[in-house]
C-alpha cells in the first residue's frame, strides 16, 4: 500500500473519530486576511491546506494543491475574491477540482458578488454579467454532502439569488449584525439613529435596526427645478449620531467621466504626475520617488483607468502641458519600457556631490565610481513607461544607490539594461535652468521648451498664462491636464449621494454623522474625498482586499475603520457542524 493512500485512510479516520468538526481552509492569496482572522478566532477549528498559485510561460493557471489527501473527508471552506476578472480563471479551475478529491462538504465565502450592480438589461444590447457569472460558479461539481454552499455578504440586488442554479446554494448573510454589536459596544453613551440612502436601503436594512429600539430615518433624491437634491423624506436626526448604513459604497469613475478619459487616453497617453519639494537631504527625496512608484505601480493593478507613464518633476519647474501632451502622442507604442527626459551626465567626484556643506551631497559608498550612469535630469522632470518604473521599484532600487533621486532613478535603468530588459530613451528639449538666459517673454508659439526649471513662482504664473491665452492652447492645456493629474490630486468621482446625506443630515441638526457599508470600493484614490468631508468615523468591513491594502499602507486615513467579517462567518459555519452552535447562531 503507498505512503500516499496510508494517509489519506488515515486522515478519514481521525476525520470520523474526531469529537470536534474541523473546516480545511483554502483561500486566494488576495483572502489571506480572513483566513488568518478565523485561525486566530479558533484555532482548533480551520486548518489550512496551503495552494501553489503559478503560471504556465502562456499565462494561463498552473494550480498545485499542497497536501490534498487533507481534503478527504473533511469538511472544506474556500476563501474567493472575484472582484478582478485577471484572477477569475484561477479560482474557478480550482472551485471546480475540490468537490473532486471528495471533501464532505464545501462551502465557498464571495463575501462580495462583483457584478451584482449589472443585474438587469434595461435596453436592447446590455449584457447582465450577474447573470453570467451566476452561471460559472452553478457549474461546480456536487459533494458526497450535497451541493456546495456560497456565502455573500450583503450582495447588492436580492434577486441575484435566483440566477444560481439548484446545483448550488446561496446563502445570503448580512454584516448588519456586526454594526449593531458596534453601536452596543463603542456607541451605548449616544442617542444613535441609523440613516439609509434611499427607500430600498432602508426596507432591506431597516428591520434590524427597528427591533433594537433604534430611530430609523430615510433620504431620498427630489426634483427641484432642473436639478436632483437629496433631502431627508422621514424622520428626525436632529441632536443624534447619524449612521448611514448602505450595502456598498463604489466611488468608481462615472461612465461619462469614462468614456472621456479613454477618449484622452488614446489621444494623448494618461500619465500620473508627482510634483516635488527640492532639498531633501540624505536621500529622503529618493525614499518619496520610490514611495510614489510603490502607489503608481500598485494601483495600476487594480484601477480601471490605467496611466501609462509616471512623471517626476521639481515644483520650481513649468511644465507645457499643451506641447509635453502632443509629443507623448507622437512617440510610437509601447510606452511599457520608455524613459523621457533631458539627457544628464555627471562626474561623481564633482564637489557639489562630495563636499557634506553642499545639498547634494552623496557619501562615495553610495555609488564608488567616478561616474554616475546616465540619467534624465531631475529638475525639469522624467517620465517612466509603467513597466519600466514596475521594474525599478521591484528589483532595481537595492544599496548601493545614490542619494541624489534623478540620479537613484538613472542606477535603477542602468541595472534594467545591463539585465536585458528593453529600455527606450526619448530625449526632450528641456531647460534645467543652468543657463544665464532670462525668463521667457516671447510669442508662446516660440516657446522652446517642454519643461523649464528653476523659476520663480511668478515666471511660471506667468508663463501659465501666456499658454492660455491661445484658445488652441487653452483646450489643450486643458484636456492635457486631465490626462496628467497629480499623484495626491487624482480626479474627484463618485461618491455624491452618501456626501450629499451628510450634507443634509447636518442641515437638519444632526450631531454628528458616521458611515457603515459593506462594500467599499475606491479606485483613483477616490477614499480621499471623504476625509475632510466632516464625517466622523467610516467603517466599512474586510470584504475586498483591495481596499483593505489601502488603508493598510496609509494610517494616516484616520476616519476610516475596517471591520472584520471574520467573527459573523465563524459564527455562521460552526452552526453548520456544531449543533449548540447552530442552536445560537439561530438566536
Amino acid at each position: 500500500m503507498s505512503e500516499e493512500i496510508q494517509r489519506m485512510i488515515a486522515n478519514q479516520i481521525e476525520a470520523s473519530l474526531s469529537g470536534r468538526n474541523k473546516y480545511i481552509i483554502l483561500a486566494h492569496p488576495s483572502m489571506d486576511h480572513i483566513k488568518k482572522n478565523l485561525m486566530e478566532l479558533d484555532p482548533l477549528s480551520y486548518t489550512e491546506v496551503k495552494v501553489d498559485w503559478r503560471e504556465f510561460e502562456s499565462g494561463m493557471p498552473n494550480i498545485f494543491i499542497e497536501e490534498v489527501h487533507k481534503l478527504l473527508p473533511a469538511h472544506v471552506l474556500l476563501l474567493l475574491n472575484m472582484r478582478r476578472k485577471e484572477i477569475l480563471l484561477d479560482q474557478l479551475s480550482l472551485l471546480y477540482a475540490i468537490p473532486r478529491y471528495g471533501c464532505r462538504s464545501l462551502t465557498v465565502l464571495l463575501p462580495f458578488f462583483p457584478t451584482g450592480t449589472m443585474e438587469r438589461v434595461d435596453r436592447e444590447g446590455e449584457v447582465a454579467t450577474a447573470s453570467t457569472l451566476s452561471r460559472m460558479i452553478s457549474a461546480v461539481p456536487m459533494t458526497p454532502g450535497g451541493p456546495a454552499r456560497f456565502l455573500i455578504f450583503d450582495i447588492h440586488a436580492l434577486q441575484i439569488r435566483f440566477y444560481f442554479q439548484d446545483s448550488i446554494l446561496p446563502v445570503l448573510l448580512s454584516a448588519m449584525p456586526l454594526l449593531l454589536n458596534l453601536l452596543k459596544t463603542r456607541f451605548s453613551s449616544e442617542e444613535v439613529a441609523v440613516a439609509f440612502p434611499d427607500e430600498g436601503a432602508k426596507k432591506r436594512f431597516g428591520g434590524f435596526f427597528e427591533k433594537e429600539g433604534y430611530p430609523v430615518l430615510f433620504c431620498s433624491k427630489v426634483r427641484e427645478g432642473d436639478k436632483r437634491v437629496v433631502r431627508v423624506a422621514e424622520g428626525d436626526p436632529k441632536g443624534k449620531h447619524v449612521f448611514i448604513v448602505d450595502d456598498l459604497c463604489n466611488t468608481g469613475l462615472d461612465e461619462e467621466t469614462y468614456a472621456a478619459l479613454q477618449r484622452e487616453s488614446a489621444r494623448f497617453g494618461d500619465l500620473l504626475m508627482l510634483d516635488c519639494q527640492e532639498g531633501y537631504g540624505e536621500g529622503l527625496l529618493v525614499k518619496k520617488v520610490l514611495a510614489a512608484l510603490k502607489t503608481f505601480v500598485h494601483e495600476s493593478a487594480i484601477q480601471r483607468q490605467i496611466p501609462k507613464l509616471f512623471m517626476k518633476v521639481d515644483d520650481d519647474s513649468f511644465v507645457a502641458w499643451s506641447l509635453l501632451c502632443p509629443k507623448i502622442a507622437s512617440v510610437h507604442a509601447p510606452f511599457g519600457f520608455l524613459y523621457m527626459g533631458m539627457p544628464d551626465m555627471v562626474n561623481r567626484t564633482d564637489w557639489w556631490f562630495n563636499n557634506t556643506e553642499s545639498p547634494n551631497y552623496d557619501p562615495w559608498e553610495n555609488w564608488p565610481y567616478n561616474f554616475y550612469p546616465f540619467h534624465m535630469a531631475g529638475g525639469p522632470g522624467y517620465l517612466l513607461g509603467m513597466d519600466l518604473a514596475a521594474a525599478i521599484y521591484g528589483s532595481f532600487m537595492e544599496p548601493p544607490i545614490s542619494w541624489n533621486e534623478d540620479k537613484a532613478i538613472g542606477i535603477g535603468v542602468f541595472r534594467a539594461k545591463k539585465r536585458g530588459l528593453p529600455v527606450r530613451h526619448v530625449y526632450l528639449h528641456m531647460d534645467d535652468g543652468e543657463t544665464d538666459t532670462l525668463p521667457f517673454s516671447g510669442n508662446w508659439s516660440t516657446y522652446p521648451f517642454y519643461s523649464q526649471h528653476q523659476l520663480s513662482a511668478k515666471s511660471i504664473s506667468c508663463l501659465f498664462e501666456l499658454e492660455m491665452k491661445l484658445d488652441v492652447a487653452g483646450i489643450a492645456l486643458k484636456t492635457c491636464w486631465l490626462s496628467a493629474p497629480c499623484l495626491d490630486e487624482r480626479n474627484d468621482v463618485g461618491g455624491g449621494t452618501v456626501l450629499a446625506c451628510r450634507s443634509e443630515l447636518e442641515k437638519r441638526g444632526a450631531n454628528k454623522v458616521s458611515v457603515f457599508v459593506t462594500h467599499g470600493v475606491f479606485p483613483q484614490g477616490s477614499w480621499q474625498k471623504f476625509e475632510g468631508a466632516g464625517f466622523d468615523k467610516i467603517f466599512i468591513t474586510d470584504s475586498i482586499p483591495e481596499t483593505c491594502q489601502i488603508f493598510e499602507e496609509r494610517k494616516s486615513a484616520q476616519i476610516f475603520e475596517v471591520i472584520k467579517l471574520a467573527p459573523a462567518l465563524h459564527t455562521y459555519l460552526q452552526g453548520q457542524v456544531n449543533s449548540d452552535a447552530r442552536q445560537a447562531w439561530r438566536k
